[in-house]
């Protein structure tokens, strides 16, 4: 009999790759609306993702490399700075009085080993 001793929990990141066909912001849009997504037989060789009323059939593509996955840190308000907070000058004037910006803080999450292409289908009833 298994203990929880003997249970090995592993995190995977997997690239879900949705090309040109949606973009970040519709993305989350269709994700609020409609409470996430679904996403059936990752590990099968052709998986699916329904994202709102689209649906998606994915393929595994070849990974060369590895990605690495890194989350950007929120920059505290102070060092937000506005380009109206700024009196208006040539270009190279303000070039040249530009004070370096801080780089923001990233902190590594994961690798990825794994990218899935996924490309809209339609979805047709059929008729018996």
């Amino acid at each position: 009999m298994l203990t929880d001793s003997d249970i090995v929990e592993e995190t995977a990141y997997v690239v879900l790759d949705l090309g040109q066909e949606v973009n970040a912001e519709t993305l989350r849009k269709e994700v609020l609306e409609h409470n996430g997504i679904s996403l059936i037989g990752m590990d099968s060789p052709k998986p699916v993702l329904r994202i709102g009323n689209w649906v998606f059939q994915g393929e595994p593509d070849i990974v060369i490399g590895t990605d690495l996955l890194f989350k950007v840190a929120a920059a505290p308000q102070s060092e937000l700075v506005s380009s109206s907070d700024q009196s208006p000058q040539s270009s190279t004037d303000q070039w040249k009085r530009e004070t370096p910006t801080k780089a923001p803080k990233i902190h590594h999450i994961g690798e990825v080993r794994r990218i899935v292409k996924f490309n809209r289908v339609e979805l047709k009833r059929s008729h018996q």
